[in-house]
């Protein structure tokens, strides 16, 4: 018989195991500022069961291979799933993340199980091990647009707000950072991705197979584009591998409007998926090759150079050449081929030849090969370019489907245009609309990933308010099996007018419609967040200049950024508290914001911060993707303190400090230019682009400050030069001879009527 103590030993294991993985999370979240929502991520298939969660993240060898329990995820899911994989990748301790998708659903890494399925005693089954006859894998769709009408979370705008982000901030993270990632993210969808589940496309790597497909559905849910930078990908297919899908703006228009199903030829010939991965039976192999090659800090080829006692370490890491090589050799080895067009040869029975040697051609060779979606771009390459509308699109489809012939090639072209125009129909005319909007935009040479993501977000956030998405949801939800017809709109054409009637409106100051194109697009006029709230007097000051959009509440600032509860804003401005760490906590989240949501910021702080050491690193932290351009105000600016603390006379120069995106600097140089053409009457600000230009006007120092007694010694020199010249003051001073002593004496002539000082000047109460 079995003791109870020897039944019960797993139960204890599994508890401590659950114990220690929610220890850890705890101290994740208490030290390294993470998210709460790390914890809907389980450690172990035990937590996975128990807790019933959709994600599992598990340790193979030197790599870490996500599964993906359920292709829904929700709000919290997909934020910690983000912050996990952006963790990892800046790991050096590990060589990849593996996200990849089989058809067994024991949890265990490939490698481990013994696959063992009914179809493989059927000798006309797939060799990758198909799915059941009429059915599919479904791999990730994102989020389930009916379970949020049915919990009613499509209305709670923090819930939605934080979905969003959070899809978003996961395609980020499986892209990476090319400053801070270190490891790649290598993709294996074996199965069908739909929506926000092209943000696990992103990855470094993505190698798809025979049953990988994806398409676009959420038109015929009544939403548009999911923020995941589809608007910026879709027109640019083909261009990161210089692919003849490159030359077909179709491409992206077949995916985005007609919800096309692409399968895996598709995907690799536009460059969504980087390799064709020929039979799944190949990931058990990979998932251990991947588990053996060393991690990304012990890849080396080169010995580290000798750093003797009193040196700094070496700027230079010698083996950056050598770095994840070893992780793409794998990645092509298992490979069928690239999407670059190389073919790869994986077995000897490729050659024709009895003795390999004698093949002449270059191993890997380029072979052309064949994808639905790139043929029908090309072929109706000209109504792609030439309609600038979704209403023009499919009344030239239709032109052709009616069309009668004998010819069966011509045919073919006039059935496929029909069902172009069929798959038109059966989605939302609006959500149509304004998904090819965004597209256009999109396709514009100067709009970043990051800036479409950030449209996309608002424009999907005002799409799940419209009656389309709450149709088709009560429909869904009474009767699945049924094709949703009942569309506001009955036609693109009425969308067209629609659109029509409002920009009329708008012109005439009477447009009161919430269901068109252009209120579904971001408001031009920017929300402006000033977090630091004093005695509220910047949100009046902010909209008697004209700014109607201001965001100046009393919250805790810092206990919003802990709880993601920032309020929603385009921009930042703001003059925060110069004590304690105030500025460098500002810097922190302005810098984060700018770097993730494209949004800029405008800070107001005396000028020597731009010469503290915190600001210099921040700088080099992110100077891939941020840039600051600083604004020196033509007179001194003179504050206002609370409760009548502080100097009467600022003893410091302001500055503005604005955060822009890098690729932006040349057009304010532009537009700076211009406007100090046109500026007469009025003395524009001076406006520097770098720290070493702040020191060329004198507005700054960078060397090192004198001590008291140097200072002192200055002073003395030039009051002395003073009263040999008869008293006269010297026109202008050297920057370094300006100190705050002046300023003090300054203030000390007049009468002080601070309240918290003494009659000595002494500050009695702290301000902060």
């Amino acid at each position: 018989m079995i003791s109870s103590s020897a039944q019960n030993t797993p139960r204890l294991l599994m508890r401590r195991s659950l114990s220690t993985a929610a220890a850890l999370r705890r101290k994740a979240i208490a030290v390294s500022g993470a998210p709460p929502s790390i914890s809907a991520v389980a450690e172990s298939s035990d937590e996975a069961r128990a807790r019933k969660t959709s994600i599992m993240m598990s340790q193979v060898g030197c790599t870490r291979r996500v599964f993906l329990l359920d292709p829904y995820l929700n709000s919290d899911e997909v934020e910690g799933l983000a912050y996990r994989i952006r963790a990892l990748t800046r790991n050096d301790a590990i060589n990849s993340v593996l996200i990849a998708t089989d058809a067994s659903d024991s949890m265990l890494p490939s490698s481990l199980e013994d696959l063992d399925y009914q179809y493989l005693h059927n000798e006309s089954a797939d060799p990758g091990f198909g799915p059941e006859p009429g059915k599919t894998y479904f791999v990730a769709g994102g989020y389930d647009a009916l379970r949020l009408y049915t919990s009613g979370a499509y209305q709670d705008g923090r819930h939605l707000q934080q979905l969003l982000t959070g899809l978003s901030d996961l395609a980020l993270a499986c892209r990476g950072d090319a400053s801070r990632t270190k490891v790649p993210v290598i993709t294996v969808p074996h199965g069908a991705v739909e929506d926000a589940g092209f943000s696990l496309l992103m990855s470094s790597y993505v190698m798809a197979t025979s049953e990988t497909t994806y398409s676009i559905q959420n038109p015929s849910k009544g939403l548009s584009l999911d923020p995941v930078g589809l608007s910026y990908m879709l027109p640019r297919l083909g261009q990161e591998f210089q692919q003849p899908s490159a030359a077909y703006p179709g491409c992206g228009l077949l995916l985005g409007l007609f919800g096309y199903v692409a399968d895996a030829n598709d995907l690799v010939e536009t460059g969504l998926a980087t390799n064709f991965m020929e039979s799944i039976v190949s990931l058990g192999d990979f998932e251990r090759t991947l588990a053996q090659i060393p991690p990304w800090n012990q890849q080396a080829l080169v010995k580290k150079p000798v750093r003797f006692y009193g040196y700094p370490e070496p700027a230079l890491d010698h083996n950056h050449a050598f770095r994840n090589v070893a992780v793409a050799d794998a990645v092509h080895c298992f490979s069928r081929h690239r999407a670059d067009g190389a073919e790869m040869w994986n077995n000897i029975d490729a050659c024709d030849f009895d003795d390999p040697s004698l093949e002449t051609d270059p191993v890997p060779w380029h072979e052309a090969r064949s994808s639905s979606l790139v043929d029908y771009a090309a072929t109706f390459d000209e109504i792609f370019r030439s309609e600038t509308t979704a209403h023009g699109l499919r009344e030239r489809f239709c032109e052709i489907a009616g069309r009668f012939t004998n010819d069966p090639e011509v045919q073919e072209g006039i059935d496929v245009a029909a069902d172009f125009v069929a798959r038109l129909d059966r989605q939302s005319p609006l959500a149509i609309s304004v998904i090819h909007k965004l597209l256009t935009i999109g396709s514009d040479k100067w709009e970043t990933l990051r800036s479409c993501m950030e449209r996309e977000r608002k424009v999907q956030a005002n799409m799940f308010k419209q009656n389309d998405f709450k149709n088709w949801a009560q429909s869904a939800a009474t009767k699945p099996q049924d094709r949703f017809a009942g569309w506001k709109h009955k036609s693109l054409r009425d969308v067209l007018d629609d659109e029509t009637q409002t920009q009329q409106r708008l012109a005439d100051k009477q447009c009161n419609n919430d269901d068109n194109i252009t209120r579904l697009l971001p408001s031009p006029t920017p929300v402006i967040y000033d977090p630091y709230y004093c005695d509220g007097r910047a949100a009046a000051l902010l909209r008697q200049a004209g700014f109607s959009g201001v965001v100046h509440e009393k919250r805790d600032f810092y206990q919003d950024i802990r709880i993601h509860s920032v309020p929603h804003h385009d921009v930042v401005v703001t003059n925060p508290p110069y004590s304690d760490k105030h500025k460098q906590r500002c810097f922190e989240f302005c810098f984060r914001q700018l770097q993730k949501h494209n949004k800029p910021f405008f800070v107001l702080l005396p000028a020597y911060v731009a010469a503290r050491q915190y600001y210099k690193l921040m700088l080099e932290q992110y100077i891939n993707d941020c840039a600051v351009i600083y604004l020196i105000p033509a007179i001194n600016y003179e504050f206002s303190h609370p409760e009548g603390t502080g100097h009467k006379t600022s003893p410091f120069q302001s500055l503005w400090f604005c955060g822009i995106r890098r690729e932006n600097i040349g057009t304010i140089h532009e537009d700076w230019k211009g406007l100090q053409h046109q500026a007469t009457s009025c003395s524009l600000p001076t406006l520097a682009t770098s720290i070493s230009e702040l020191e060329q006007v004198r507005v700054i120092s960078t060397s090192k400050r004198p001590n008291p007694k140097q200072r002192r010694k200055k002073r003395d020199c030039c009051a002395a030069a003073v009263e040999d010249e008869g008293g006269a003051a010297p026109t202008a001073l050297p920057a370094s001879v300006k100190t705050m002593s002046s300023n003090k004496e300054a203030a000390s002539s007049t009468q002080i009527t601070a309240k918290w000082r003494d009659e000595r000047g002494k500050r009695s109460r702290r301000r902060f």
